[in-house]
């Protein structure tokens, strides 16, 4: 387990890296914060993962997140309040935010969360048990 945590670590900093020279959409400086932090993302979701899988963001600030859906079915970026190991354990009270993209599509929302990790889910079943799961980070 621990080669997969370094394989994930090194993905979301070069995910980061990606995000920051201009992965962002809104035009202008990518919508740099004064905390570092984008203040508008774009994550695309496929048959059966997240891209980036991790994402980063300013803690009590106005983030326009874009669901962009580069699969051919339905897929959702949804965060959560809690974190969860099944499908089993999901409910709707946990969902902060939920975009919902049919395949080729997008949905765009906005969030400010405070700092600390969440989990990111497709909350569709089927698709969070067969990998479909992300984190948004919000730093402060």
């Amino acid at each position: 387990m621990k080669p997969n945590a370094r394989a994930y670590a090194v993905f979301i900093a070069l995910a980061l890296v990606v995000a920051a020279c201009g992965g962002a959409t809104g035009g202008g400086d990518g919508g740099a914060a004064d905390g570092g932090g984008a203040t508008s993302v774009t994550v695309t979701g496929t048959e059966f993962a997240f891209d980036p899988v991790g994402v980063t963001v300013p803690a009590d600030t106005n983030v326009t997140v874009t669901f962009e859906n580069g699969g051919t079915i339905e897929h959702e970026w949804t965060v959560l309040n809690t974190r969860i190991s099944s499908e089993a354990e999901f409910s709707e009270d946990m969902v902060l935010l939920r975009l919902v993209a049919p395949g080729g599509g997008s949905d765009s929302g906005t969030l400010n969360l405070p700092a600390g990790e969440y989990q990111v889910v497709c909350a569709i079943p089927g698709h969070f048990d067969a990998g479909m799961e992300g984190t948004l980070t919000v730093s402060g």
